[in-house]
């Protein structure tokens, strides 16, 4: 009878393995598309917590990238202190929450982090976390996720929190456009992850050019044009390593961006 046992379990996790790589296989490649995004989001009342999907798909290195937007309400926590083998970037694009960091390092208690619209953080991924809306209006936060194989041990990045506002109004304009750099470096599935913070003045943009890494890019201020199409704030944008892309900013505002590079 044991023995029938363990062969069932051993069978029922070759279905689930069989399934995943079935998947896997089938899961197409991200191609360069915008998506345009309205906030806030709609929450159905009896819901505390909503996600709605963007893309999921894998990049030209093959690792699989995910990105999502949530609504949650004051008072709320989509799940409890969790880890899991991604990594993670979170923007929050309105409302306020706090980062719950159980294990942060230094901290014997729960750490609490208060995150407002523009900024956002980055997970390692096992590292354990949570959020809770707080305030008066539902928060609306925009979530990228990636993982590929097996974690490398090599990873420079660790958990950090930035504000995108502050970084691009910072910056110095030339010729119309600056990117301030926010941060880069190896993670455990990528050889680098590089973040900055751009500005883009009325009638000023660049020429068409491919990159040799992918990129996503969330739009908070002002409006730009790329791909044959105008992206208001909240918009989200990725160029698919290797296809060709440029920028436009078509209105009288100043376009305020924030870009993440994938390198394989």
């Amino acid at each position: 009878r044991k023995i029938i046992v363990l062969l069932g379990l051993i069978e029922h996790k070759l279905k689930l393995l069989i399934l995943r790589l079935t998947r896997q296989t089938h899961k197409g490649r991200i191609t360069s598309k915008v998506y345009p995004l309205q906030i806030p989001l709609s929450l159905d009342r009896d819901k505390q917590w909503q996600a709605f999907p963007i893309f999921n798909g894998l990049m030209s290195s093959k690792i699989e990238l995910s990105c999502h937007v949530s609504a949650l309400v004051p008072g709320h926590s989509p799940h409890a202190p969790h880890r899991h083998a991604q990594e993670e970037l979170l923007l929050l694009l309105s409302g306020e929450v706090d980062l719950i960091l159980p294990e942060r390092e230094g901290q014997s208690n729960d750490e609490r982090w208060r995150l407002k619209r523009g900024e956002f953080v980055y997970y390692p991924c096992n590292f354990a976390h949570t959020l809770q809306a707080r305030g008066e209006s539902p928060a609306n936060y925009l979530m990228f996720k990636w993982q590929a194989g097996r974690p490398g041990k090599d990873a420079q990045l660790t958990f950090g929190a930035f504000d995108m506002f502050s970084l691009a109004l910072n910056s110095k304009i030339v010729d119309g456009f600056q990117a301030n750099r926010i941060f880069t470096g190896r993670t455990a599935y990528l050889s680098k992850l590089k973040c900055h913070a751009s500005v883009l003045m009325p009638n000023a943009g660049y020429k068409s050019h491919a990159d040799h890494y992918d990129v996503a890019i969330v739009v908070l201020k002002g409006q730009v044009e790329t791909l044959g199409q105008r992206v208001s704030p909240y918009g989200v944008i990725f160029y698919a390593a290797g296809e060709p892309h440029g920028m436009y900013n078509p209105g009288p505002e100043v376009a305020q961006y924030l870009v993440f590079e994938f390198y394989a």
